[in-house]
Order: C-alpha cells, then structure tokens, then sequence
C-alpha cells in the first residue's frame, strides 16, 4: 500500500538546471506539496533560514558550489529538521549518500520518476 504524502510538507530543490527545475515542479505541483525552487546556493541559504522544509533535494554539483559542502551549511541554518537528498547523475543505486544527507538518489530526468524519488523522500518518517 503506498502511504500518504503529508498536506503541508514544504519541499526545498536546489539545483541550477532549469529544466530539472521545471521538472520538479510539475511532480510537487502534481502531488499537492508546496515547494520552494532555487538555483544557487546563496538562494538556499536564505531559504532554509526562512522558512521550514520536510525535505530539501540538493543537487551535487551546483555551477560553483558542490552539494556535499552546501548541506553542511543548510544543516547549521535550517529551521526544523528536514530530510536531506543528494540527487546527482554519479549516484548509482545502492551508493551511500555523501557525508551531511540522509540519502542519494540518482538525479532524475523524468516526470515519472521524479514524481517517485519525491514520494519516496516525502512519506512520513516511521517512528518505534
């Protein structure tokens, strides 16, 4: 059975390719999520420092900043306690995250799986 999406988990995507960008928004868009988007990694230091997030999918390899390094930033400044992604085209199934994320996938170029890597990360959290 495929759990539920929290109404009102906000998303945060960082990632400089606008066409990645779009992609995402139409998948959190489709599955009701509200979601910031931003391409650099100023834009999301502001944005964490804002506002609170549920999760918060970083591109490895933003223009000049690389993802590994930006999370550990993000982490000092967020409000809440988001659940951090790695999406990046190195990432091969099965691949630890980098240091300072919670996960990895390998970033996605489609609108279906798109929408699959966001319902994976945005499900509740399963607590003992």
């Amino acid at each position: 059975m495929r759990e539920e999406v929290p109404s009102g988990a906000r998303v945060l995507i960082v990632d400089d390719d606008p066409m990645i960008r779009r992609l995402f928004v139409r998948a959190l868009t489709r599955l009701g999520l509200a979601h910031v988007v931003v391409a650099t990694d100023e834009e999301a230091r502001g944005a964490v420092a804002r506002e609170a997030f549920a999760m918060v999918l970083i591109d490895e390899h933003l223009g000049h900043a690389k993802g590994s390094e930006l999370v550990r930033d993000l982490r000092r400044l967020a409000l809440g306690k988001p659940q951090w992604v790695c999406i990046s085209g190195s990432v091969l199934a099965g691949d630890p995250p980098p240091d300072g994320f919670d996960g990895a996938e390998e970033k996605p170029t489609t609108f279906d799986a798109m929408g699959a890597l966001v319902e994976r990360w945005a499900a509740p959290r399963r607590t003992s």
